[in-house]
C-alpha cells in the first residue's frame, strides 16, 4: 500500500497514519547525531513536515469518525490512536520551534511563535483533557509541562507538575531523568517553571 489514504477501514487508515507519523518523526528527530542518516541536515525539517501533516489529517479523521455513530470497539481503538496521534503532533511542533524549522504550512517555527500557535488551538486544555482521560500516558504530561512553562501558564504547569509526579515520582528532583526525556531542569523548554518552582518544589532524590 502505498498512501495510507489508500486504506478503506477509517481505523485502519488511523492505524497506518500513526506508524507513518512514527517513521518520520524518528527519521527527522533521532538521526540528528549522525550527520548522514535519512538525507543529512538539509532533509530533516521535510520528516518534521511530512509527520506533522500525515498526523493533522489523520486527527480531524479521528475527530470526523467519533463525531459519528461507529460500534463501540471501533470507537475504543479511534481515541486510542486519536490520544497518540495527538501526543505525537505536540511533541513534532515543539522539535520544530526549538530546532527553528519550518512547518507544514512553510512558516519558521520558533518558541515565541510556538506559544501563540499552542494558544490559539487550546493545546494546554486538549492535552489536560486527554491526560485526565488516560492519566498513565507518561508523554502527555512532560508535554503539558513543558508547554505550560513555555507559555508561562502557573495554573497548568503546577498541574502538569503535579501528575508528571503520579507518572513518576522521581520528578520530585528536577535533576532526575528517567532516561526517555532529559530532567525537568536540563530540558531548555522548562527552563521557566525551573527557574521559578525550584526552591518551592525541588527535593533531592531520596531525600522526601
Amino acid at each position: 500500500m502505498n498512501d495510507y489514504k489508500d486504506v478503506k477501514s477509517p481505523v485502519l487508515r488511523l492505524q497506518h497514519a500513526y506508524m507513518r507519523v512514527l517513521a518520520n518523526f524518528s527519521k527527522a528527530h533521532h538521526s540528528a547525531k549522525k550527520a548522514s542518516w535519512f538525507g543529512g541536515a538539509e532533509t530533516w525539517p521535510l520528516w518534521f513536515q511530512k509527520a506533522e501533516s500525515i498526523a493533522s489529517d489523520a486527527i480531524a479523521l479521528a475527530d470526523e469518525m467519533l463525531a459519528s455513530e461507529i460500534d463501540p470497539e471501533k470507537r475504543s481503538e479511534t481515541l486510542r490512536l486519536q490520544t497518540l496521534l495527538f501526543v505525537n503532533w505536540v511533541q513534532i511542533i515543539q522539535e520544530q520551534a526549538k530546532a527553528g524549522y519550518k512547518g507544514a504550512d512553510g512558516v519558521v517555527r520558533t518558541p515565541e511563535s510556538s506559544v501563540s500557535f499552542f494558544r490559539a488551538n487550546n493545546v494546554l486544555g486538549k492535552i489536560r483533557k486527554f491526560l485526565e482521560a488516560h492519566p498513565w500516558i507518561f508523554q502527555l504530561a512532560v508535554n503539558g509541562l513543558e508547554i505550560a512553562s513555555t507559555c508561562e501558564s502557573d495554573d497548568n504547569a503546577r498541574w502538569f507538575y503535579g501528575e508528571l509526579k503520579k507518572c513518576d515520582p522521581g520528578f520530585a528532583d528536577f535533576d532526575y531523568s528517567p532516561g526517555e526525556c532529559p530532567s525537568i531542569s536540563a530540558e531548555p523548554g522548562m527552563f521557566w517553571f525551573a527557574t521559578k518552582y525550584r526552591e518551592q518544589f525541588h527535593t533531592d532524590q531520596g531525600k522526601a
